[in-house]
């Protein structure tokens, strides 16, 4: 009885591995078909795509990148720029790891282009291909093409500023300096806001000082004043409401007469909004009789208006 057992379960797995055989023989071999939908190449000798091509209007320049797949050793890896059909630009590409190129050997080949006579005000189109050549001779172009269109500047809506200030006897005299900017793309585009201002005394405008909207965490100055000691923030109110503020700080013997002061401001994009410019006039105290109560520490790199 137990060999009739074993024969019929030798026999049953003869069955099994061969239909076991012939299911992995089935799905061995790959076809020509799948070869070609797997084949980056697609069957061509050289293949050329366009990943990027920016313009920063900051820089003035353009940036691009090109992947390249050959089946032989690339040679070199050409690009061109063109506007209404004339060439303005030919540059070389690389994949060397260096310059703008990030990665060597990724296949993706990068060049920068400083367009330093394109002027960023004026609309534009701007076509650009690449070639790429194998060491065997064959080669593949690919073009794009970019609209530029003029970034914007931010906009200085209003100066909230004291029109007239008086000097005090014997304390620091104090106000701020606010202007509220905004930019067509929002806050996060601007890059800084500052003012510059000429005292009285001065024959031009002086260096510019940066405005904040940081809520007044910022401490710009230290004042010893007798036995105490006044820290000066930027005055800000509220953080990232796009209210850009400075603190105006005069002593007891600072200069009288009217001072002007101009506000602009930075986008990331490089442009700069036009000039706004207010004054402050600034009068002596009605008993004007003390002297400078303390002298300024600064731990920034700006001064005080006297």
């Amino acid at each position: 009885m137990y060999r009739g057992i074993v024969i019929k379960f030798l026999a049953g797995s003869a069955i099994f591995l061969t239909l076991s055989l012939w299911w992995a023989c089935d799905q061995l071999p790959t076809s020509i078909e799948d070869k070609t939908q797997t084949d980056p190449l697609a069957g061509e000798s050289v293949v050329v795509s366009v990943l990027a091509l920016d313009f920063d209007y900051a820089a003035g320049s353009f940036f691009v990148t090109v992947k390249v797949l050959s089946k032989d050793s690339v040679e070199r890896v050409v690009g061109g720029f063109f506007f209404d059909d004339s060439v303005y630009a030919q540059l070389t590409l690389a994949d060397d790891g260096q310059g703008e190129d990030i990665l060597p050997g990724d296949n993706q080949y990068n060049a920068v282009w400083y367009a330093g006579g394109i002027d960023p005000e004026v609309q534009s189109d701007w076509d650009f291909t690449a070639t790429a050549y194998s060491v065997s001779g064959d080669s593949a172009s690919a073009g794009t093409s970019i609209h530029l269109i003029p970034p914007e500047p931010p906009v200085i809506e209003t100066i909230l500023a004291p029109d007239t200030l008086y000097l005090d006897d014997t304390d620091w005299a104090l106000d701020t300096l606010r202007a509220r900017v905004s930019h067509p793309e929002g806050l996060d585009e601007i890059r800084d806001v500052f003012f510059r201002s000429k005292r009285p005394s001065d024959s031009d405008f002086g260096a510019a000082f940066n405005l904040w909207d940081d809520g007044g965490e910022t401490v710009l100055f230290i004042i010893p004043v007798q036995n105490d000691t006044l820290r000066l923030t930027s005055f800000d109110a509220v953080a990232g409401d796009g209210v850009y503020s400075f603190p105006i700080a005069l002593n007891p013997s600072g200069q009288t007469g009217t001072t002007y002061y101009q506000f602009q401001s930075r986008a990331w994009n490089g442009q700069i909004s036009p000039t706004v410019t207010d004054s402050l006039v600034i009068l002596p105290s009605p008993s004007a009789s003390g002297s400078a109560s303390g002298t300024l520490s600064t731990v920034a790199t700006q001064n005080p208006w006297n």
